[in-house]
């Protein structure tokens, strides 16, 4: 696969902003509640989960943690850890794809994280946190081939250049480098933080601080004053607020998870502790055989773009029309494979809001004027929708029609949702007909996303979401579809 010619993209067109829209849903700022965080990065997610990763030095038998590098306000280093997807159904299913994305694949596929951590309790009550020993390694070579791959994923994102919006990198956000700190006096330092009685830097946290700039770090106990992005006032890498979380389960620990972890820290030799996994690299995340950013990134890129309205919702997005455009020239080199990444991805995007999936209808029925890409959209969109019924069912099934829960909340919202994406389609004649979609179906999850609604109100579905997902099955089941042409 040649690279494309930086200059061959075409420019991009931006959205008009009546006003602020959550980047993430869709629909105006102010129907959602307060409690979302910045940029309401809590709309559409109902977890946040990652893996703390041990392991022994082959020589000294040493215990270690693996931490990675981030430069952000919040903290300068972090455990492998993400936001959850609403097609997610389970916290070790985010847990296991974020630490795949971060580590670059050096730590193995999602699918052999997940099968490692699999039954396992979270480390915190509160905060899904899983642990992941890799046993016998050598730092040296793991921050070694991390970097070389991290080299590999800039080139191949940096390609995307022309996608990204204004001092934005492309490509989203990998770990800086990867680093270990000596897991015993780790340990000591969450106990001595918690002895902490403030002075001039008030509250404590546990910094760290690279041993001679290589790849081991060790832990000093400090006051929080910032002096720059991710650091303390002495240099150190202050902590992310999920290794916040980790300093503290392992100073108080109170699940059994969390004892192994506190174990490991005083005796190395995690096998006893916990099942053992075997390391084989996969694939850098996003990026092709040969180089170059793969139809997963590209869609990530893109959507990303089509979506992002700042911190604020005010900020304007490019239009789904002028990328695609640009998008057509990066994928009419890519390869059937590549094409449906690119695809898959918009349409797991379309099953988060009615509104996104409008986004993401406009955006493939104008890709598909560049493209022949109408027989795949079907296919894609069949598999689609029929994970989503077959989920539907699923969570149903577990807790009886008559009954609610999250997990059949998400679910009924997901598939009416993904119902608006292909209803959109077939509107401009995109989607002969509705695949994998009867109005009996569509009427039942309405019903039901109405009753559990009623009884949980979740923070991350706003409400004019859940009304519009609402109103679609209503057209749905009332066979009011109309085509483009008044047909």
């Amino acid at each position: 696969m040649a690279r494309l010619a930086l200059d061959s993209v075409p420019g991009l067109d931006r959205n008009p902003v009546h006003e602020p829209t959550c980047y993430r849903c869709g629909y105006p700022w102010l129907g959602h509640v307060e409690s979302l965080g910045p940029y309401n990065k809590w709309c559409l997610r109902r977890w946040a989960a990652g893996i703390i990763v041990t392991f022994t030095d082959p020589v000294t038998l040493d215990p270690f943690i693996l931490f990675g590098k981030e430069r952000r306000v919040d903290g300068g280093y972090n455990v492998f850890w993400g936001f959850g997807e609403l097609h997610e159904q389970d916290p070790r299913q985010t847990a296991a794809r974020e630490t795949c994305e971060e580590a670059l694949g050096i730590l193995g596929s999602e699918q052999e994280i997940l099968a490692s951590i699999a039954g396992q309790a979270s480390a915190d009550a509160e905060v899904p946190l899983f642990l992941l020993d890799i046993g016998a390694q050598q730092i040296a070579s793991l921050a070694e081939m991390y970097h070389e791959r991290r080299q590999l994923w800039t080139s191949a994102a940096q390609s995307l250049k022309p996608l990204a919006q204004a001092k934005m990198q492309p490509g989203g956000d990998v770990m800086d480098a990867l680093f270990a700190v000596p897991a015993q006096e780790f340990l000591a330092a969450c106990h001595q933080m918690q002895g902490w009685r403030g002075g001039k830097g008030g509250r404590a946290s546990v910094s760290l601080h690279a041993l001679n700039g290589g790849s081991v770090c060790l832990p000093k106990v400090e006051g929080m004053r910032v002096s720059k992005k991710g650091a303390t006032s002495s240099g150190g890498l202050r902590p992310r607020p999920p290794a916040v979380h980790v300093a503290s389960l392992l100073a108080r620990p109170r699940t059994e998870t969390a004892f192994k972890l506190r174990s490991f820290c005083l005796q190395g030799r995690g096998d006893h502790l916990l099942p053992q996994h075997t390391l084989n690299a996969a694939p850098i995340p996003g990026v092709s055989w040969d180089g170059v950013a793969d139809g997963s990134m590209l869609a990530a890129q893109a959507i990303f773009s089509a979506t992002w309205t700042g911190p604020h919702g005010s900020s304007s997005a490019f239009t789904v029309e002028s990328l695609a455009d640009a998008c057509a020239k990066y994928l009419s080199s890519f390869s059937e494979a590549n094409v449906k990444l690119y695809l898959t991805a918009w349409m797991l995007r379309a099953t988060d809001s009615p509104q996104q999936a409008k986004l993401a209808a406009r955006h493939i029925v104008r890709l598909a004027r560049c493209l022949p890409v109408i027989s795949l959209v079907n296919e894609q969109a069949a598999i689609m929708l029929g994970r989503a019924r077959q989920r539907v069912d699923a969570s149903l099934a577990a807790i009886g029609h008559e009954k609610s829960d999250h997990e059949s909340l998400t679910s009924c919202y997901q598939f009416l949702a993904g119902a608006c994406f292909v209803n959109e389609l077939v509107k401009v004649g995109c989607c002969g007909t509705m695949p994998a979609m009867r109005t009996t179906d569509v009427d039942q999850a309405r019903q039901h996303l109405e009753s559990a609604w009623a009884q949980f109100k979740p923070a991350w579905l706003p409400p004019a979401a859940e009304e519009a997902a609402k109103e679609v099955a209503r057209d749905i089941a009332s066979n009011r579809i109309k085509k483009a042409d008044g047909g």
